[in-house]
């Protein structure tokens, strides 16, 4: 799969998978994780962003953190979590 393929499933079907509370299906998917980052290295953090599309911050926060231990120069990882930090009210972070 390319690179949209892989992000538009990560992004778009976990957070459908959200949405229908299809659990087994997010687990499935999260226990190939490292499969898929060595397709994507960006999967991880296209998690990240399904759940705070879904209002889940503190598992986005999570998984967009682990996505800055691979690529700490990810400015998008930074907007996001910085998104995240203004809904939650948290303004130091």
């Amino acid at each position: 799969p390319s690179y949209f393929a892989i992000r538009h499933f990560m992004e778009f079907t976990v957070y459908c998978l959200l949405l229908s509370k299809n659990n087994n299906y997010i687990q499935l998917i999260l226990n190939k994780l490292d499969k898929l980052l060595e397709i994507n290295p960006d999967a991880e953090k296209l998690v990240g962003y399904a759940y705070f599309h879904f209002g889940l911050f503190e598992e986005a926060i999570k998984f967009l953190k682990d996505s800055l231990k691979r690529d700490q120069f990810d400015g998008e990882i930074y907007y996001t979590l910085g998104q995240i930090y203004l809904f939650m009210k948290n303004y130091l972070k």
